[in-house]
């Protein structure tokens, strides 16, 4: 079974947006696949720091503070450091400023990553 961590900086239920549906099809797409799915996510305020949707896993941190639609929490790192270290893949889901802050701090070596950017074209653009 691969093991893939979904990072970004919302999730379900706190926000509904494209990209939370696009880690949501990714998510269960893949489970008929063998792949087992966890989100990282942050909260201003949650019941259960874990928690399933459908068949993958939601592991939410306290968002401590917000600047420039980034949330910032002091338990994001050491809970990226611990499941870095049982994934086979992670997804970083942009825009998420304090990923990057996330990867380089929990010093994660020899690792396969990946980086989802959404474009969004206007009609008349494309």
């Amino acid at each position: 079974m691969i093991n893939v961590l979904h990072c970004y900086k919302t999730y379900y239920p706190d926000t509904f947006g494209g990209i939370e549906q696009v880690i949501y099809q990714l998510a269960e797409g893949g489970v008929k696949e063998g792949i087992h799915s966890t989100v990282l996510t942050h909260s201003p305020d949650f019941k259960e720091e874990v928690s399933i949707l459908d068949h993958h896993t939601i592991h939410r941190v306290k968002t401590f503070c917000e600047f420039a639609s980034t949330p910032f929490s002091f338990k994001a790192v050491p809970t990226f450091r611990r499941f870095s270290q049982s994934t086979d893949i992670i997804n970083y889901h942009f825009p998420y400023s304090f990923m990057h802050l996330m990867h380089f701090a929990a010093d994660i070596k020899n690792f396969q990553w990946s980086v989802i950017i959404l474009i969004l074209l206007k009609k008349d653009f494309a």
